[in-house]
């Protein structure tokens, strides 16, 4: 007997892989998600919730968090200065010294009938925000007899229009300098480099996921603490934590990425303390700790980052994510022997994805010997049920809980 070729006559069950495939790949191209995550995402979440975060990822939240360099000023400063720049704002009613400043929008756009200047997907997610103009580093392509002064749409290759503006250029031209003066975005985040507490260092961005996790370390002055590859943010709430009084020591993956910390540092006018920190960078295999050298470890590995908002595409593959769990996984086996007993490891990633997250928390606490440190959580919720020690860790939503998607652990030995 020939096998039957019609799916079809194949019962429901033979079906249901080639219907999962093809809304799957619906979503896929809908959102300009790989695949990849959308399944992973069903998988862990329900279709509908996978949508739900999808959907979310591709907007920003509804607040910018700006948090006062306590080192350098104080938080009613800092709001006077926002209104003295008409921003409206709202003291958070969770963190100390953060405030919320709203981002305008959605804003619908008239672009249907205009000319198209397609852009990188990273440069179209600047722009939506309120970008003032498009430079030639993001240009992709100009369509056909586009004139300078002409109105044009800004667009994705995968044909999302975040923007509208003027072009400075001709189709004809090879794109050099600015290339589109923005006249409107989609939304409109405040320009906070322009204004003085962040000329100064009064104030930076951060997230209150991010502050949630922190707060759950709880550093303390008069400590050590061993810091692998810090989001700016994450460093400059250790520092005012600490009133610059532990020894700190940042271990980089690359002398780039070591660079950039330190001009970070600088653009915050907080250059005097480069020197009080212990600077590592390069091959971390071949770094070695103390055992037990440390009061406080800070791990934040290399990530798919699927939880940044907004993320109008995101082409991760299945690879992608194992490549990111095995980084995790290196960097929590190398580095947490240097944890004293009784301190405090904080391991945090920005990704909605089990295997990022929970997955090596199980880990740490069955394979490392770790034991999870309860919290009270005051913003996002507890971990993924049916993993060990999720109860003590924090999952943050962007669906749920308006801000980027996140997962946090506090562990002990």
């Amino acid at each position: 007997m020939r096998p039957v070729s019609n799916p079809e006559a194949r019962g429901p069950e033979a079906r249901r892989p080639l219907y999962i495939n093809k809304i799957i790949g619906t979503a896929s191209r809908n959102y300009n998600f790989s695949p990849a995550i959308i399944a992973r995402l069903s998988f862990w979440y329900s279709y509908s919730r996978a949508i739900s975060l999808v959907e979310t990822l591709r907007k920003p939240p509804r607040n910018v968090v700006i948090c006062v360099n306590t080192l350098r000023s104080n938080v009613r400063y800092v709001i006077d200065e926002l209104k003295r720049a008409g921003l409206p704002t709202t003291i958070s009613k969770i963190f100390k010294d953060t405030i919320l400043v709203p981002i305008e929008g959605p804003f619908q756009l008239e672009a249907s009938e205009l000319k198209k200047i397609i852009v990188k997907v990273q440069a179209a997610e600047d722009i939506m925000m309120g970008a003032p103009r498009l430079y030639h580093p993001g240009v992709v392509r100009l369509e056909d007899d586009i004139k300078p002064g002409d109105t044009v749409a800004i667009s994705t290759r995968f044909g999302d229009i975040v923007a509208v503006g003027k072009s400075l250029i001709a189709s004809t031209e090879e794109p050099s300098g600015p290339v589109a003066e923005i006249t409107k975005s989609i939304y409109q985040k405040p320009n906070l480099k322009a204004l003085k507490i962040f000329i100064r260092g009064f104030a930076y961005e951060s997230n209150l996921a991010s502050l949630q996790a922190l707060e759950m370390w709880d550093v303390k002055p008069d400590s050590r603490i061993l810091i692998i590859s810090p989001k700016l943010s994450d460093l400059i709430w250790t520092l005012n934590q600490t009133r610059c009084k532990a020894n700190i020591v940042i271990i980089s993956k690359t002398s780039a990425e070591e660079k950039k910390l330190q001009e970070g540092l600088r653009s915050l006018k907080m250059e005097q303390y480069i020197d009080k920190i212990e600077w590592i960078a390069g091959n971390l295999k071949k770094i070695d700790i103390s055992e037990g050298a440390f009061d406080y470890v800070y791990i934040r590995p290399k990530s798919t980052k699927l939880g940044l908002r907004p993320r109008l595409a995101a082409l991760f593959k299945e690879r992608d994510f194992i490549s990111c769990f095995r980084d995790a996984l290196f960097l929590v086996k190398k580095f947490s022997p240097g944890l004293r007993k009784g301190g405090r490891l904080l391991y945090i990633t920005e990704s909605l994805d089990p295997i990022e997250g929970e997955y090596i928390l199980e880990i740490l606490i069955e394979k490392l010997k770790f034991k999870a440190v309860r919290h009270q959580i005051k913003f996002g919720e507890t971990g993924l049920p049916g993993f060990v020690g999720s109860d003590c860790a924090l999952r943050v939503f962007p669906d749920k809980h308006d801000d980027v998607g996140l997962f946090a652990a506090v562990v002990t030995r």
